[in-house]
């Protein structure tokens, strides 16, 4: 039997205080998710790029340990800087990492103009903004879009997270907390997985028009 879905559209009162209510007691616990330093979190999001969390977090400490300020990362050795991130594989990231040191350290206000810098965009453009400011649009990338597809029931052609509709559901959403958006992180890596999502445990589950589908698979 088909799982009638309560509320149609959008993410508000009753779903967005459950998936609140799911996060505090589900939340992840890193140390850039505290961090404000708009420097610190465009490098994170470049770590995290393909990248667990888990795996990121001692590299993260080591990094920032050694290379406090974008000024001390634009001045550093290059092989250093190589050697650090090595740990986290993808032979193009301390390339994208050093080009982005090099071309802030010579751009004025650079965080105005953050999308145009390499190794950013619209989603680190976005994350750097509810980071800093510790409230913004919810940012999307592949892993919050494809939560949002599932739960809007949207089947995005090529990738999701460039999809027109899944980026509008993301901007009705409004202006919301940096809990909200680590919320939908969470929800992703440990419920909403890319293969067997975990519809049961999901705090959307009673919203959610993908859970709605798969309901005769793990309803008892």
């Amino acid at each position: 039997m088909m799982a009638t879905v309560e509320e149609p559209g959008g993410l508000e009162g009753r779903a967005a205080r459950e998936l609140l209510k799911w996060a505090r007691a589900n939340r992840r616990d890193f140390p850039w998710r505290l961090e404000t330093d708009p420097y610190r979190l465009v490098v994170t999001e470049l770590m995290l790029v393909r990248t667990r969390a888990e795996q990121v977090e001692p590299v993260w400490t080591a990094f920032f340990e050694r290379y406090p300020s974008l000024i001390s990362l634009a001045q550093a050795d290059e092989e250093e800087i190589w050697a650090t991130l090595k740990p986290l594989g993808l032979a193009w990231r301390a390339r994208r990492v050093i080009e982005f040191a090099h071309s802030a350290v010579e751009t004025r206000n650079w965080q105005d103009e953050l999308e145009s810098l390499p190794g950013a965009g619209p989603y680190v453009r976005a994350a750097v903004r509810v980071g800093a400011a510790g409230r913004g649009e919810l940012p999307v990338d592949v892993t919050i879009a494809r939560v949002i597809g599932r739960y809007f029931g949207i089947h995005a052609r090529g990738e999701a997270r460039r999809s027109a509709s899944v980026l509008d559901e993301a901007k009705s959403m409004g202006s919301r907390s940096r809990r909200f958006f680590h919320a939908w992180l969470d929800l992703a890596a440990l419920v909403c997985r890319p293969t067997q999502p975990a519809c049961q445990a999901c705090p959307l589950n009673l919203t959610c028009r993908s859970a709605a589908d798969r309901s005769d698979r793990w309803r008892a």
